[in-house]
């Protein structure tokens, strides 16, 4: 429902004195007729408009149809008299009009009719008293004195009903939500928020229930990484204990380290099972003998394998020292000569300077003691196996089997 004035059963109440009435030869039931007709013209359509004396039949009960009359009424009309105040039946329908008004949710739908001077009325202090007078008071009111005298015909009473009842129906077209409808809104809104707060409360429920899934979760991962330390912790013991018989101390552990990675990098720059020299002395360790079956009877001799370990002793040791001479020379470019002794060895010789970055001049010579270059260095340097030339320089390797190392030649 848009407005009250789109209700099909539309009705007003016309509330007055009938004292009054019969002491103005019923012009108020006159001026009630002449509101009802102008409120069906502005209106455009049919309307209530009751009065006690032409809507309440004869023999029935007085208060109780005066009630049920104003509980459908939609607009009050107060003619407000001296008589009218005095009444207790114009105060008992004034009084229901205004719970009527309450349960419509309207403040606006009493129009009061001053008929007769209410000398109260002009004096705030007294009308602030009394409980009808002050409504009245609070509200606007259209003065009716002056025309009470006058014909309803006259065109000045005409315009001022025509004026009390466009405000009567102004009041009518204004918006308006009936009760039900205000209930069935209120109810749905009721719900609704009771929705919006189970909602809510649904989301903070959830959100705790993952919150409290993350902690699990969290508590879980640290107590499965706790765990795995702890494993770790124990592996690494008991790999302690076992090795506990050769010493468990970090001390111990580093030193043989050390030991493993020096003998690595020696035996990284000498053939397996040879010599290991250090910088200030030849330390030869030959392999175990190998056992050599006897040769059969008419066979020419073969070497053993210490013979063949013996011959190569010179060529390790040679290796070894021959590491030193980046320290003493300047150039990259060499000339190897050797004894006869070696004369087996040349290309192994070759391939050990050329591995220590060095670009042989000529191949790997060998040397006879009548030789004119190379007499006077043998008889300088008794039992020299092998000398190198760089540049102008000329170096001398003994055979290290008496801890010589390299000399120098003139």
């Amino acid at each position: 429902m848009s407005s009250l004035a789109d209700l099909p059963d539309l009705a007003g109440f016309f509330s007055y004195s009938r004292r009054d009435d019969e002491d103005s030869d019923r012009s108020l039931s006159d001026l009630r007729k002449q509101i009802h007709r102008e409120l069906r013209t502005q209106l455009g359509f049919e309307l209530k408009l009751w009065q006690d004396t032409e809507a309440i039949p004869g023999g029935t009960e007085w208060e109780t149809e005066i009630k049920k009359a104003i509980s459908r009424s939609v607009f009050f009309i107060p003619i407000v008299t001296p008589s009218s105040v005095a009444s207790r039946h114009c105060r008992l329908e004034f009084e229901a009009f205004l719970d009527r008004e309450q349960a419509l949710g309207r403040s606006n739908l009493v129009f009061p009719l001053l008929y007769v001077r209410v000398p109260a009325l002009e004096r705030e202090e007294q009308w602030r008293q009394d409980p009808l007078l002050a409504i009245i008071g609070r509200r606007q009111h259209t003065d009716w004195q002056k025309f009470r005298h006058r014909s309803l015909t006259e065109a000045e009473p005409k315009e001022k009903i025509e004026q009390f009842c466009r405000d009567i129906v102004e009041s009518l077209r204004e918006s308006w939500i009936s009760p039900e409808e205000q209930a069935r809104r209120e109810k749905e809104r009721l719900r609704a928020d009771a929705e919006s707060r189970e909602r809510a409360e649904q989301e903070r429920r959830d959100a705790k229930e993952a919150e409290a899934k993350r902690t699990a979760e969290r508590a879980r991962r640290d107590q499965e990484e706790q765990e795995r330390l702890r494993k770790k912790q124990e592996r690494r013991r008991q790999i302690l204990n076992r090795i506990g018989g050769i010493g468990s101390s970090p001390i111990v552990l580093l030193c043989g380290a050390t030991v493993l990675a020096l003998v690595y990098f020696l035996w990284s720059y000498t053939p397996t099972g040879t010599a290991l020299v250090t910088s200030s002395q030849a330390i030869v360790t030959a392999p175990a003998p190998v056992y050599t079956p006897p040769a059969p009877a008419n066979v020419p001799f073969a070497p053993s394998a210490d013979a063949a370990a013996t011959a190569l002793l010179p060529i390790n040791n040679f290796v070894c020292a021959f590491y030193q001479l980046p320290n003493k020379i300047n150039t990259k470019k060499v000339t190897v000569l050797i004894d006869k002794e070696l004369d087996g060895q040349k290309d192994i010789i070759a391939q050990k300077v050329q591995q220590r970055g060095f670009t042989l001049a000529t191949s790997v010579m060998t040397y006879k003691p009548e030789t004119p270059d190379f007499s006077g260095a043998v008889s300088q340097d008794k039992g020299a196996n092998l000398i190198v030339h760089c540049g102008r320089s000329r170096y001398a390797f003994d055979n290290f089997s008496k801890g010589r190392g390299i000399t120098k030649l003139p």
